[in-house]
């Protein structure tokens, strides 16, 4: 696939800004790109008045600006994304990311999360995590600016299957491109087309006072261009230059890296991550030392020795090295120093320091220690930054370019932290590096020294595979300021509230595997997280649901039914309401689980009277927390025995069973371990496993609707049953029924919540066991 990013300048006058936009956007259709990305606030330049001024000028859904570029997308059979403020219609206004597809329909759109400065003042941030878009040319996530400084936003969108993530930027620094761009690609496995601006990013009637004030040189405050197309290793394809606008073309292949970014991901610890979905807080550590000498040894103790005696006070060994922490205890010996081994054990003279809550409080600062693998993975230094870290020692073994070219770069960007990192011979000639905080680092206030365009990103001082020892210093006291600019803290401002897929692990395009545990055993082998939002979602399939059959039958309420139990939403509960009427013996509408807690199960089955052969109707949905669903038609008849039974109901699904197979490679089958259960199985019942992505849900939703569909088309179409074989159809009716319902291996849970008495209550509930309305003839 050919995708274009474009960079051009953004002014006052809307007209010339979409004037602009769409010439570029012929031009990188005329280049063959099938996906064209522009710059953030398009619409507009991001400088204004006041909050009623920036809504104002904001774009609404169908206006004339937003109109033109989806008929571009159409004219172009294109698939278009573009950033723009937006004005939405429950009084907010967002910075908006918006894709068009080839008809010039808006596939998807998504809320700017994380604001940056004045942003603040003008704008509000979104409220709801991006989707990711399937499209004919890969799976879409789309993000802005400042989300790509911080890495919830990107790393989300990785794990909830997107393939291809698209960036536009407003942004006059020069880090965008040489690191917070390609890093985000690389360290997701993913490809990732970027736009940012060229020429001034404020009014040219206030550039020389905003200048001025500042002590920032003019030419400094205009978009730093550089618009890329960078592959899943972090290397950019394709870099457009620093001025003037620009079309920067280059062919991707999305599904490339899929495999990769599996194996990437198989390595998180996403139970360690909770944390991070935590609400957000400025730091409380106290400030560490201005100054702290820092080593990186790759030798043996008399090197550690060496490297104390010529000042260092915290020394770190390589993953893998031969000095043992006894070694290691007697070459700081007196000496306050202190040695972090290639096992991740910190050492001081008298052997092995204890750690309190994941840092070591030490006499210059807050330690933090990450070891192997993860040091590949954002997220563990999140955690550092969260605990109030100053310094993280990584013993680590590179295995990629990225890892020391971009990647802990990275981490010491976005968190504001000091990293000394000691690794064993690395690829492109690189075994570590010391990362130091510069003192200059918010915006919009004064720096120290001349600005060179570079915001968030530390003092490097790599460590070679020739260097045995290397020396440097770093700075603890400068871990506690995290604003980059007024209002945006990078920490305490990141977007806790929207990261639960941090939490939750891999999921679209990264299918479950098939299991064989029984559902109590998924439970407790995951993490503990709050399902809440994929528990209403999957409540309101079955509402939709339920009011189709609502619609089509006569329906009385049980008076026996369990109804609301439990402490929700405090705790576990649930709810149970059965119905009958003349043409349906037992209806049952239920959930029962604690969503705050990973699990909830939820039931809609319609058992028909036995005037009609039609199969019965059963429906359940899981989350714990992955998601689950099974749906099927319960035969009324053997399907070996009867053949004409199997030909009207089943024969005619069997194709489009096949194909869901096939066509969802998300979807994993479930083997349930109860053998009963899987002899309740018709030939065509659906029973998988699934990523619970907002796609993945649609795709149950959309099953579930055509074969509810299908099954009414069947009951107003059915023959009736001769009045003398309805009894023995109701009775056998009712012993399949209740054997489902009394052999359902998920009643455990039932028992783990609410003890055996008020489960077997519930499971009467689900067969008829304590009915008072009579069953149809």
């Amino acid at each position: 696939m050919r995708v274009a990013a474009v960079q051009y300048e953004v002014g006052t006058d809307p007209q010339a800004n979409l004037a602009a936009g769409l010439r570029l956007i012929d031009a990188a259709a005329g280049q063959g790109a099938e996906l064209i990305v522009l710059p953030e606030f398009c619409n507009h330049l991001s400088w204004y008045e006041s909050r009623e001024h920036a809504r104002a000028l904001a774009c609404r859904h169908g206006d004339a600006f937003l109109t033109a570029i989806a008929a571009r997308a159409a004219r172009h059979r294109a698939h278009i994304k573009i950033g723009v403020t937006l004005a939405r219609q429950d009084g907010r206004t967002t910075g908006a990311s918006l894709l068009y597809g080839p008809g010039g329909e808006l596939l998807g759109e998504a809320d700017k999360q994380v604001l940056m400065g004045a942003e603040n003042d003008h704008l509000d941030p979104g409220d709801t995590a991006g989707p990711v878009v399937r499209t004919a040319v890969g799976r879409l996530g789309m993000y802005a600016c400042m989300e790509g400084v911080i890495c919830e936003v990107t790393r989300g969108l990785a794990l909830r299957g997107a393939q291809v993530l698209l960036n536009s930027l407003n942004s006059f620094a020069v880090d965008e491109a040489a690191l917070h761009v390609p890093v985000r690609a690389a360290e997701n496995k993913v490809w990732v087309v970027a736009a940012n601006k060229v020429g001034p990013l404020i009014p040219a009637d206030r550039l020389a006072q905003v200048s001025a004030g500042l002590g920032v040189p003019v030419e400094w405050l205009h978009g730093a261009g550089e618009s890329q197309v960078v592959a899943p290793d972090g290397t950019v394809v394709a870099r457009g230059p620093r001025t003037g606008e620009a079309v920067v073309v280059a062919e991707i292949d999305p599904p490339a890296a899929d495999a990769e970014r599996a194996r990437h991901f198989a390595t998180r610890r996403p139970g360690r991550y909770l944390p991070l979905t935590a609400q957000g807080r400025e730091r409380t550590g106290p400030p560490g030392a201005a100054t702290l000498p820092v080593a990186v040894v790759r030798g043996d103790a008399g090197l550690v020795r060496r490297a104390v005696d010529e000042g260092a006070r915290l020394v770190v060994l390589p993953e893998g090295s031969v000095v043992t922490a006894e070694e290691a205890a007697d070459a700081v010996k007196g000496t306050d120093a202190h040695v972090v081994t290639g096992a991740g054990v910190l050492v001081a003279a008298g052997g092995a320091v204890a750690r309190v809550d994941d840092v070591y409080d030490l006499s210059w600062g807050r330690l933090a220690v990450i070891t192997g693998s993860a040091a590949r993975h954002p997220e563990e230094f999140r955690l550092a930054a969260l605990a109030d870290a100053d310094v993280v020692a990584v013993p680590f073994t590179p295995a990629e370019p990225w890892e020391l070219r971009l990647g802990l770069l990275e981490r010491s960007a976005e968190n504001r932290l000091n990293i000394v990192a000691a690794g064993q011979d690395g690829p492109g000639g690189l075994a570590g590096a010391i990362l130091a905080l510069p003192a200059d680092f918010t915006l919009w206030t004064r720096w120290q020294g001349p600005f060179t365009g570079q915001i968030s990103h530390p003092m490097v001082t790599h460590v070679k595979n020739s260097d045995l020892l290397v020396q440097g210093a770093v700075s603890p006291a400068r871990s506690v300021n995290r604003l980059v600019s007024r209002g945006t803290d990078l920490v305490a401002g990141r977007p806790w509230r929207l990261a639960g897929a941090l939490v939750e692990g891999p999921s679209e395009g990264t299918p479950v595997k098939e299991t064989l545990q029984h559902v109590e055993q998924m439970l407790d082998e995951s993490p503990v997280i709050d399902v809440t939002e994929t528990f209403e979602r999957l409540k309101r399939i079955l509402e939709e649901l339920k009011a189709r059959i609502d619609a089509r039958f006569e329906l009385s309420a049980d008076p026996a039914s369990p109804g609301a139990y439990g402490t929700h939403p405090d705790g576990p509960g649930g709810r149970l309401d059965a119905y009958a009427g003349p043409e349906i013996d037992w209806l049952v509408h239920s959930w029962l689980g604690n969503p705050t807690a990973s699990f909830a199960n939820l039931h809609l089955t319609a058992w028909l009277g036995p005037h009609v052969r039609v199969p019965h109707l059963g429906i359940a949905l899981l989350v714990w927390p992955e998601g689950w669903f099974y749906q099927d038609f319960i035969p009324r008849a053997s399907l070996t025995a009867d053949g004409g039974h199997f030909d009207r109901y089943y024969a005619p699904l069997d194709a489009q069973w096949l194909a869901f197979k096939e066509e969802n490679p998300d979807f994993a089958w479930f083997t349930s371990r109860a053998g009963f259960i899987r002899a309740s199985l018709s030939p065509n019942a659906y029973c998988y496993s699934f990523p619970r992505s907002p796609g993945n849900l649609d795709i149950v939703r959309d099953l579930l609707h055509a074969r509810v569909g299908r099954w009414l088309e069947w009951v107003d179409e059915a023959e009736p049953v001769p009045e003398g074989e309805r009894a023995a159809l109701a009775a056998a009716d009712l012993a399949v029924r209740r054997n489902i319902a009394e052999r359902d291996p998920a009643n455990v849970m039932g028992v783990r919540y609410f003890g055996q008495e008020l489960t077997d209550r519930l499971v009467r509930g689900l067969w008829g066991g304590d009915r008072t309305l009579p069953r149809p003839s």
